[in-house]
């Protein structure tokens, strides 16, 4: 459980920054660094995620040896990258902004589905999938369109699912959630201003830049939700409550900490005419 709450813990919230970024109706050196941070937080929580269900895939029943955990890594990566060709080709040219969305729905479905069957994580294949259309495609700017409009209402179906999904812990959950909530926000504080400073990015980052990343969003939820439903799963409702505690805690404050950060700074300055 310790590796899968250090997973959880590394992602953070990309809406606080849309939503400022939206306000200001520009895109600041610091929101891009704030975006970039975001793309390699949730792509180390995802990689995490998936090798530990490899690394503890159950045996399958029936099977003369059983896969090797570099194995089942290697047929999770096929899997995404497989259902992304397919699914390249079968797009062609098409440009309609309904049609994309029901194929790419149908990609991400039939691979999380196969993911799924196999016991293993959905979510590193669907990204794969997802990735490879939107940086194939000739439609690529119709994909990523559908996919922002689309984010919104599946974060609320997200919701959903993982208020129906939650079971109390048996065993003492107030402490070690705590623990996770504060370890966290140590984390993300800390650990911004020592990259800053180690990169001699502390004047246009800032020294609290790291307060931008505590936002806690929907990728906490969907990696806690596939871990609590994983065959191999140590103390899974422990786990899915602190992902959801942190996430209530933190997401609805979001945008309110990403400003903070960001307005102090202000915009770049005009070069000299």
């Amino acid at each position: 459980p310790a590796l899968a709450l250090g997973a959880l813990g590394t992602t953070s919230a990309s809406q606080g920054i849309d939503v400022v970024a939206a306000r200001l109706g520009h895109r600041t050196g610091l929101l891009a660094q704030l975006e970039l941070s975001v793309t390699v937080n949730a792509l180390v929580a995802i990689i995490t995620l998936t090798l530990l269900a490899c690394l503890y895939h159950p045996p399958p029943a029936g099977a003369v040896r059983a896969p090797t955990a570099t194995e089942w890594a290697v047929i999770s990566v096929a899997l995404g990258v497989i259902g992304g060709a397919l699914f390249h080709l079968f797009l062609g040219r098409e440009r309609d902004i309904d049609r994309l969305f029901i194929a790419l729905a149908g990609a991400i479905i039939l691979v999380s589905g196969a993911a799924s069957f196999l016991a293993l994580s959905p979510l590193l294949p669907a990204t794969l999938v997802a990735a490879i259309l939107v940086n194939t495609s000739s439609a690529r700017e119709e994909i990523a369109g559908a996919l922002m409009r689309a984010d919104r209402p599946f974060y609320f179906v997200l919701l959903i699912f993982a208020g129906a999904s939650w079971q109390p812990s048996s065993r003492a959950w107030f402490l070690p959630v705590l623990l996770f909530i504060a370890a966290r926000s140590m984390g993300k504080l800390g650990g911004a201003r020592l990259a800053a400073r180690a990169n001699h990015a502390l004047p246009s980052l800032g020294p609290h830049w790291g307060r931008a990343l505590l936002g806690h969003g929907g990728l906490a939820l969907a990696l806690a939700l596939d871990y609590e439903n994983s065959h191999h799963a140590l103390l899974p409702h422990l786990v899915f409550t602190a992902a959801i505690a942190s996430v209530l805690l933190t997401d609805l404050a979001s945008a309110r900490m990403v400003s903070s950060v960001v307005e102090p700074i202000g915009p770049p300055a005009p070069a000299p005419s």
